[in-house]
């Protein structure tokens, strides 16, 4: 007995269709994306967890010499010298001026380049004009204007 082909009219064997339809399913699902979720309703504290007391002043912001609060003077005159003799401190705040200032830098590699040029020149022989031979007396002035952008598409320049 003879075992019929697995084989359509066309050659290809029967799994190849399922296959695709079932590659082409899996492909347009990972184009789908979830429904939108609204967000939840934000909750209300009620007195007893709040922190702030009806009637009373916002507290006051901290400034740099948050020191001189106190009204002593040995207290400040203490962190005046610590402040002017810890070298850790010197050397970290130009540190991270150093940071900045590169960062700085960095940055301006994104922004477009802009260089001008000018120049004047003048040709003058005092000789008279049958001595000149066709020659004459010239000024020339000169004006251009430079600008570059580098389009940075592939992230290089970051």
């Amino acid at each position: 007995m003879k075992l019929a082909s697995r084989r359509n009219l066309y050659g290809h064997s029967g799994i190849r269709r399922p296959a695709v339809a079932a590659l082409a399913l899996l492909i347009l699902s990972a184009c789908s994306t979830p429904a939108p979720r609204a967000p939840s309703a934000p909750v209300a504290l009620t007195a007893q967890f709040s922190n702030e007391q009806p009637g009373a002043p916002a507290a006051p912001s901290l400034d740099d010499v948050w020191w001189d609060g106190f009204g002593d003077a040995t207290l400040a005159r203490l962190v005046s010298e610590a402040l002017s003799a810890n070298q850790d401190v010197a050397m970290a705040l130009q540190r991270v001026m150093q940071a900045r200032a590169g960062a700085d830098a960095q940055g301006s590699r994104l922004l477009p380049t802009v260089g001008l040029q000018a120049g004047a020149s003048r040709s003058h022989s005092g000789l008279p004009d049958a001595v000149k031979q066709g020659n004459p007396d010239t000024r020339a002035l000169r004006v251009g204007v430079d600008v570059a952008w580098e389009i940075d598409l592939a992230g290089g320049v970051r």
